[in-house]
C-alpha cells in the first residue's frame, strides 16, 4: 500500500514540475512580448517630461533620487545599447557622471565594470586618458571592457599599446577581433603594418579577417605577402578574405592555394577562386572534385551544381 502512495505522490510531483515549467515560459514569453515594450514606452515618456522646462517640482525631485539610476539602466539595456539624448542629458545631472569616475577605483571589481559599461555608453571612454590604467586591472572582465572602448581612441601611442596588449593576452577570439576592427578606424596604417611584424605574427588571422570583412581591398597585396611561410591558420584566414574581397590580382595566389598539401589550405582556396573568378573555378573543377580530400571533392561538387 505504501508503494502505491509513493507512487501517486511522485507522479503528483511530476505533473506539478510540469505545469510549473509550462507556466514560467508561457509567462516569460508574454513579459518580453507586452511588458518590456511598454516599459520601454513609459520610461522614455517619463524622461521626456521630466527634462521639460515647464517640469512640475515632485518630478524634479525625482532626477536626484538614486533609483533614476536604475531606471537608466534599465532603459539602457530594453533598447539594446541605443543612445538616447534625453537619458544622456539626465546622466550628465547631479554628478552621477562624476559618480562614475569615482567608482572605476572601487574596490569591488563588479562596480568598476558597471561603471565603465555605463560611462562606455553614455560618454566617450576613448577620450579619456584616466581610462588607460583600466587596461591593467586585476580582474579580466574589467581589463577587456577597458581595451574594447579604449580602442576606438585615435590616440596613436595608445593604440600600440593595446596592439601590444592583445598579442600578449589570451583573450577571447571574438574580443581580438572586435578591438582589432575598431582600431582600424582610425589606425588603418598601425594595424595593416602589424602583418609586417614576426613578433605580433598571433594578431595575423584577426587582422586578416577584419580585413577581409571590410573588403578592403587596398590590402590584398598585404594579406598576400603576410601568409607566406606561415602556419595553417594564417593562411586559410588570408585566402577565405581574399575571396570576400573579390579582387582579381589575387587569382594567381589562389590558384596556388588549391595545390597545398594542407586539405583545409586547398578548401579555403577552391572556396575563394570560385568567389573571385568562376570561369577559372571551372577549369579546375574536374581536378578539385577529384581531390584526395573528401571534404574538398564533395565542396567542389557543391560549387560546380552552384555555377551552373
Amino acid at each position: 500500500m505504501g508503494v502505491i502512495y509513493a507512487f501517486d505522490f511522485l507522479l503528483f510531483l511530476m505533473i506539478l514540475a510540469f505545469f510549473t515549467t509550462a507556466a514560467i515560459l508561457i509567462y516569460n514569453r508574454f513579459y518580453d512580448k507586452f511588458y518590456q515594450k511598454n516599459y520601454k514606452r513609459l520610461l522614455s515618456e517619463s524622461v521626456e517630461y521630466m527634462l521639460d522646462d515647464d517640469t512640475p517640482p515632485p518630478y524634479a525631485d525625482l532626477l536626484r533620487r538614486k533609483i533614476l539610476r536604475n531606471v537608466i539602466i534599465d532603459l539602457l539595456f530594453i533598447t539594446k545599447g541605443q543612445s538616447i539624448e534625453s537619458l544622456r542629458k539626465i546622466y550628465d545631472l547631479n554628478g552621477y557622471y562624476q559618480h562614475d569616475l569615482s567608482l572605476l577605483k572601487n574596490f569591488h571589481w563588479h562596480k568598476r565594470l558597471a561603471a565603465l559599461v555605463r560611462l562606455d555608453q553614455w560618454k566617450d571612454v576613448s577620450s579619456l586618458k584616466e581610462f588607460v590604467y583600466l587596461m591593467e586591472d586585476s580582474n579580466k572582465f574589467v581589463r577587456v571592457h577597458a581595451i574594447k572602448a579604449l580602442s576606438l581612441s585615435p590616440d596613436p601611442e595608445l593604440a600600440k599599446k593595446i596592439i601590444n596588449q592583445l598579442a600578449r593576452d589570451k583573450l577571447d577570439l571574438s574580443i581580438r577581433y572586435e578591438c582589432l576592427s575598431r582600431l582600424l578606424i582610425h589606425h588603418r596604417t598601425l594595424v595593416i603594418g602589424v602583418l609586417g611584424r614576426p613578433r605580433l605574427k598571433d594578431l595575423f588571422p584577426y587582422i586578416i579577417r577584419v580585413l577581409g570583412d571590410k573588403r578592403d581591398i587596398a590590402s590584398v597585396p598585404t594579406i598576400m605577402e603576410a601568409s607566406k611561410g606561415y602556419d595553417i591558420e594564417v593562411k586559410e584566414s588570408a585566402l577565405t578574405s581574399l575571396g570576400k574581397i573579390g579582387d582579381p590580382r589575387s587569382v594567381s595566389f589562389l590558384l596556388q592555394g588549391i595545390e597545398e598539401d594542407h586539405p583545409g589550405v586547398r578548401l579555403s582556396a577552391m572556396k575563394a577562386l570560385y568567389e573571385v573568378d568562376q570561369r577559372l573555378f571551372t577549369q579546375h573543377e574536374d581536378a578539385l572534385t577529384n581531390d584526395p580530400d573528401p571534404l574538398v571533392r564533395a565542396w567542389a561538387q557543391h560549387l560546380g551544381r552552384a555555377g551552373m
